[in-house]
């Protein structure tokens, strides 16, 4: 009855090891992914603001170099973050990508980023 019951004993120890695993990594999934999805929601508003900026300083024939610098210091910072944190597939090697970009499709005409450096 000894054997039995530290067999049961060590098994359960196993699978609450494993469940304790599994709860770990998923916890630190999540966190990794809303903190990508902070910056990239950061990015995005920084390249906004960017935008806003060149266009009212072009449209009242002004300049505020420093200003500009400082957004693109911000926006290179934010890219090497998100960089650092490596793609789905660095992070778990058995994430699969399905479908993404046919070579030789077209592009699309509303695109604002293109792949290839442009026109």
């Amino acid at each position: 009855m000894g054997d039995s019951f530290d067999k049961i004993m060590d098994t359960a120890g196993k699978v609450a090891g494993a469940a304790v695993k599994g709860t770990t990594n998923l916890v630190n999934k999540g966190r990794d992914k809303a903190e990508e999805l902070a910056l990239q929601a950061k990015l995005s508003k920084l390249q906004r603001q960017l935008g806003s900026l060149v266009y009212a300083l072009r449209k009242n024939d002004e300049e505020n170099e420093p200003m500009i610098a400082w957004y693109i210091t911000e926006i290179d910072r934010i890219n090497a973050k998100l960089a650092s944190l490596g793609t789905p597939a660095e992070k778990d090697p058995d994430f699969k990508v399905y479908g993404g970009p046919t070579a030789g499709a077209e592009e699309d005409s509303d695109a604002f980023f293109r792949d290839g450096g442009g026109d």
